[in-house]
């Protein structure tokens, strides 16, 4: 299990004991049903028999953590103060590791980066995850969500299922951008060589497309021009280009054309 999804699971635990609705999230085996600790130590603890949290406890303190290193001068936090011993998540949880770098808004909020929850795509893209609030207020598992960056400018909220949205470099979301970006590179050029779909020859990239869709496709290979819509964050999902356009601009951007 990825940080990421480990930390999502930890929150919707949270948010269901903050909701009142925790008691579906609790461990109700049925007659004959049998689940091991890495099923019900990521459900809410707080309804495990006292043996089973003994053995999430232990399982725990045998599989530390792996996280972020900060880099010299880096200053990290936690986001919440402290983990009880017992509670509804692992207090291994990044909600309690000094993983988050902090960005403080001009309106007094403050947006907390989970540092150790990046990660970086082949297409040049990056996900983290990142919480925003205003200070002395009451966590709230709502505003802890899953950005996607396309590393040039937009995001979109993989929780919130937002289209692209802008990321002015100036602003809180462009911070998070910088960070999140940083090292991230696209390797499909690097990997075009190995991909069918994205060859040098139509034989090759028109692969799953008809005789006339590949002559367009060809035609527009052929002028060795970049086509418009072949703009920054292309492959995401939201860019509303036909798979047409995406052949197009996945061949013309692994035969570097400008």
């Amino acid at each position: 299990m990825t940080t990421t999804k480990a930390l999502l699971l930890g929150v919707t635990a949270l948010l269901l004991l903050t909701s009142g609705a925790y008691a579906d999230d609790m461990y109700r085996p049925k007659p004959g049903e049998a689940y091991d600790p890495a099923t019900y130590c990521n459900w809410n603890r707080t309804g495990l028999p006292p043996s089973y949290q003994k053995i999430c406890i232990n399982r725990d303190k045998k599989n530390p953590p792996k996280l972020y290193q900060p880099k010299p001068g880096e200053i990290l936090t936690t986001l919440l103060p402290s983990c009880q011993i017992g509670g509804a998540i692992s207090c291994n949880d990044d909600l309690y590791q000094k993983v988050w770098r902090k960005i403080e808004a001009d309106n007094g909020e403050v947006t907390k980066v989970d540092m150790n929850s990046i990660e970086h795509f082949n297409n040049g893209t990056a996900d983290v995850v990142k919480y925003t609030y205003v200070p002395n207020t009451m966590f709230d598992p709502n505003s802890l969500v899953r950005l996607k960056f396309d590393c040039h400018g937009h995001y979109m909220n993989l929780d919130g299922g937002s289209l692209l949205l802008d990321a002015p470099p100036r602003s809180v979301v462009g911070e998070v951008a910088a960070i999140a970006c940083a090292g991230a590179k696209d390797t499909r050029l690097e990997d075009s060589s190995k991909d069918d779909q994205r060859g040098r020859t139509p034989a090759e990239y028109c692969v799953g497309f008809s005789s006339d869709a590949c002559d367009r496709i060809r035609k527009v290979v052929e002028t060795k021009t970049r086509p418009a819509f072949c703009k920054p964050g292309f492959g995401l999902v939201g860019s509303g280009l036909t798979a047409e356009q995406l052949r197009i601009c996945y061949v013309v951007t692994s035969h570097a054309v400008h």
